[in-house]
This record gives structure tokens, C-alpha cells and sequence, in this order.
């Protein structure tokens, strides 16, 4: 069986983000999100925001989960971009040596 592909989405929750920008961030990750469903691709998320970057969201293949994790991501303070960019790596890396994703996809809205 070949592994689908793990695609890891970086989202900008900082305050810098106002409102409008960021409802636009969340519904162009929800149809990215949804495009990799249909792909049966497994799919992450990660904000960040303040000083660090944390995985909100694991690897993972379910929409719903993501959806939910993604309304309820808070906003505000600074822009670790650094950060989530090494979590990102680290995030991916794993995946790919459990063998459950071939290659990994990042995405970064900011």
C-alpha cells in the first residue's frame, strides 16, 4: 500500500491577523483542508502565535477534528515564524519515519 502524503498547515494567529484577515486564513485552510480529505491525504495544523509554535492538531485524516481545532484556535500577540517552522520539521520528519506518510507538504498562512 503507498502512504498518502502529510500535508502539515503553519497558520499566522498572531495579532497582526485582524479579524478579517484572519476569518480569510480559516476558510482558505478549511478548503485546502478539504482537498486533502478527498485525497485521503493525513493533514496537521499548527499555530503560531506569542513565543512558540505548538501542533494543534496531530497527523491525522480526520476533517471534523481539524475543522474544530481550527475555529477554536485562539489569536493575538507576536509571530514565532521561526518556531513553527522547526516544529513543522520536526513534525514531518516523525511522520515520515513511522512510514505512514510518503512525501510531507507544508503550508504556510500568513
Amino acid at each position: 500500500r503507498k502512504a498518502g502524503s502529510l500535508i502539515i498547515f503553519i497558520v499566522d494567529a498572531s495579532g497582526s491577523m485582524a479579524l478579517n484577515r484572519m476569518n480569510a486564513a480559516k476558510g482558505a485552510a478549511m478548503s485546502l483542508l478539504t482537498e486533502a480529505y478527498q485525497s485521503r491525504d493525513k493533514i496537521c495544523l499548527i499555530p503560531f502565535q506569542g513565543i512558540a509554535a505548538d501542533v494543534l492538531l496531530p497527523p491525522t485524516k480526520s476533517i471534523a477534528m481539524a475543522k474544530r481545532r481550527l475555529e477554536q484556535m485562539p489569536c493575538g500577540k507576536g509571530s514565532p515564524l521561526a518556531h513553527a517552522l522547526q516544529v513543522t520539521s520536526l513534525t514531518g520528519l516523525a511522520a515520515q519515519k513511522s512510514g505512514d506518510v510518503g512525501k510531507v507538504v507544508v503550508v504556510l498562512i500568513s
